[in-house]
């Protein structure tokens, strides 16, 4: 059973789309956003629902929701961090405990590494944040990690490089690649808010939810391999510096584009010229220039990623709004 927070976003909406796909039962929360105590409440109250639902089977609650920019004021992210504290100590307080359950939070790669500079970046890479945004990233991901230490659930913070998608089916000028995407179908300029040479990976935002979500699973079978029950309780897996029941892992798509490459993209997969206005903003000044990943690796590696192409004409044919 799989609970959706921030199911109506684009990287929710690529989370509903697999578990659709996968015919899995799943649970779309509708929290109380800006009131920390009721959005605890109510994530308590969905997980009780999906216990009894679920008949003891293992349960993943998936954070996507949150503010996706990173340009975002420091004032909103403490306010994200205030009610993502309040969900963990709901959880912690009167969940059973369970490793066989997880928590999926869903983080920022570009945000994380945001001054890490030129080099490939991959999980052994220290973290480089730059901005609010990718400094609340970061203690979220710590806070979330205590429900691993304290044994409630196991616990995946998955940083995910440039995602991209519909979001709830439609196409939203939210990000880069819709804004060029719908320029292109209205036959408009698309402004640049970045260098032309902004290097990024771009991750559809299907495949984000596929890879996350085979991360978590990869986590459960090797939580599955323990044993004995002493074993599972032991220190190996409870209390130690860095517990396999926290992990932090990071989802991309392997390969970088300009920002200028992927409006030609755009141009060749929907055979219409997109002119380009360079505009600057508050915003350009904490892009980085670049951000390499290593390619895919592990359970990543087997699972197939949607083209930027195909992605492109799927956004395409889809209604706007």
């Amino acid at each position: 059973m799989k609970l959706i927070a921030g199911a109506t976003g684009v990287l929710g909406s690529g989370f509903v789309e697999v578990l659709r796909q996968r015919g899995e039962a799943y649970a779309a929360m509708q929290l109380p956003w800006g009131e920390p105590s009721r959005a605890a409440e109510q994530v308590v109250s969905y997980w009780r629902a999906a216990e009894e639902r679920s008949a003891g089977a293992p349960i993943t609650l998936v954070w996507a929701a949150g503010t996706g920019t990173v340009g975002a004021p420091a004032e909103a992210m403490v306010e994200e961090t205030a009610t993502l504290t309040a969900v963990v100590e709901a959880l912690a307080g009167a969940v059973r405990p369970n490793l066989d359950n997880c928590l999926l939070f869903t983080s920022s790669a570009g945000a994380i590494y945001g001054g890490h500079g030129t080099g490939v970046i991959d999980e052994s890479t220290p973290p480089a944040p730059i901005t609010p945004y990718g400094r609340e990233k970061l203690a979220q991901e710590a806070i979330v990690a205590r429900l691993a230490e304290a044994g409630v659930m196991r616990t995946v913070s998955c940083r995910l490089t440039n995602v991209f998608g519909l979001a709830g089916g439609r196409l939203r000028r939210k990000g880069l690649v819709p804004a060029v995407v719908e320029a292109a179908m209205l036959r408009e300029p698309v402004r640049l808010f970045v260098s032309p040479d902004t290097r990024r990976d771009y991750l559809f935002n299907v495949d984000a939810a596929r890879l996350a979500l085979a991360e978590a699973d990869a986590g459960a079978a090797r939580w599955a391999l323990a044993e004995s029950a002493e074993e599972r309780e032991s220190a190996s897996w409870r209390g130690a510096a860095d517990p396999p029941a926290a992990r932090v892992v990071i989802a991309r798509a392997g390969s970088t584009i300009t920002a200028l490459e992927l409006v030609g993209s755009v141009s060749r997969v929907l055979r219409r010229r997109v002119p380009v206005v360079i505009t600057e903003s508050p915003e350009s000044r904490v892009q980085p220039l670049v951000l390499r990943f290593r390619e895919r690796t592990g359970i990543q590696a087997t699972i197939p990623t949607t083209s930027f192409e195909a992605a492109i004409r799927t956004m395409a044919e889809a209604p706007r709004g």
